[in-house]
């Protein structure tokens, strides 16, 4: 609808897959009980912390010197970042408790444990 309303008021054509870019994706809303499971530190290749303050996660790592960023949630388990090309799962152990987050930064592989 958003596509279709931005091209009739303005006349300009979108090009919503271009080159492999998608510009907008859809995400839901996960109540808090959900995403707190997500809050903690998560260490591999790189290390992240991921917090969570007034209703939405957010991921910062020294590593790749990245500041507190908003994680947007696509599904129950899989997020990613709007300001760069990056995707977060996360997976759960036999305890049904997260145990590891898989990171693909544009195209490079990451397995992250759960820490703390």
């Amino acid at each position: 609808m958003f596509k279709e309303l931005v091209e009739k008021t303005t006349g300009v054509t979108i090009p919503w897959e271009w080159e492999g870019y998608i510009p907008y994706r859809a995400t839901v809303k996960l109540p808090e009980e959900i995403l707190q499971q997500f809050v903690g530190e998560y260490d591999g290749k790189l290390r992240a912390k991921i917090s969570l303050a007034k209703g939405q996660l957010k991921v910062e790592s020294e590593t790749v010197n990245l500041p507190k960023t908003n994680l947007y949630a696509q599904n129950d388990h899989h997020f990613f970042l709007k300001v760069m090309e990056t995707e977060m799962e996360f997976v759960k152990g036999t305890d049904g408790k997260i145990e590891k987050a898989i990171l693909d930064d544009e195209g490079e592989h990451y397995e992250l444990k759960k820490i703390k």
